[in-house]
C-alpha cells in the first residue's frame, strides 16, 4: 500500500472529505437557500394563522 493509498484510507474512516467541487458546493448553497425560504414559509403560515384566529375571535366573540 502506498502512502497516499494510506492517507485516503485514513481521511475515509475519520470522514475527512476533499474539498467540494464548484458543482457540489453550489447544490450545497442552493439546499440551503430552500431550506431557509421553506423555514421562512412555515414560520408566516403559522403567524398568518394566528392573526386569522384573533381576528375570528373579535368577529364572533
Amino acid at each position: 500500500m502506498t502512502e497516499k493509498e494510506m492517507m485516503k484510507q485514513m481521511q475515509d474512516l475519520l470522514g475527512i472529505r476533499k474539498k467540494p467541487s464548484e458543482k457540489e458546493a453550489a447544490a450545497i448553497a442552493l439546499a440551503d437557500s430552500v431550506d431557509k425560504l421553506a423555514e421562512m414559509f412555515c414560520d408566516s403560515a403559522i403567524v398568518l394563522s394566528r392573526i386569522s384566529s384573533l381576528l375570528q375571535e373579535k368577529k364572533n366573540p
